[in-house]
């Protein structure tokens, strides 16, 4: 298994792990596969205008993540998805902890939806806590790493 920061260049590998992710599993996204724009300027557009997003290599990509800057200064884990091949090997938590490192000193959130107790269960144990267990418009929870509270 490598987990590889990518480029814009790497749009196509992008777009497969997305694309399966919200296929494989669209109740864990608020972005549903029938709203996603299919072009190359925007895959691109996503990757780039990221801190960053690293993808999980077993031959052909099986896990994502990445880390979006927001404009309070925060950082937002963003995009997390491992496929059912490579769940219980430690991929998500290397994935995690890709985004912990490049937030720094910075506060680190994430949205997760209410109900998926196995991604709940996966950032509790990196490090993150709810902020509070009333979801949101789009049926998300908060979590942010380590004792930042907001």
């Amino acid at each position: 298994m490598i987990i590889r920061r990518i480029s814009g260049d790497d749009w196509r590998d992008w777009r497969t792990i997305r694309i399966r992710s919200l296929t494989e599993a669209p109740d864990a996204f608020v972005p549903q596969l029938t709203g996603v724009d299919d072009r190359e300027v925007t895959w691109r557009s996503r990757i780039d205008g990221a801190i960053g997003c690293w993808i999980a290599y077993d031959d052909e990509p099986v896990g994502m993540i990445a880390a979006d800057a927001m404009d309070d200064g925060r950082v937002q884990l963003a995009s997390m998805f491992v496929g059912a091949e490579a769940r219980g090997a430690g991929v998500g938590a290397a994935l995690i902890r890709e985004v912990i490192q490049v937030a720094g000193e910075r506060v680190l959130f994430l949205r997760v939806k209410a109900g998926n107790e196995a991604a709940l269960s996966a950032y509790a144990r990196a490090g993150f806590a709810l902020v509070n267990d009333r979801a949101d418009a789009d049926g998300c929870l908060t979590m942010v790493f380590g004792r930042a509270t907001g």
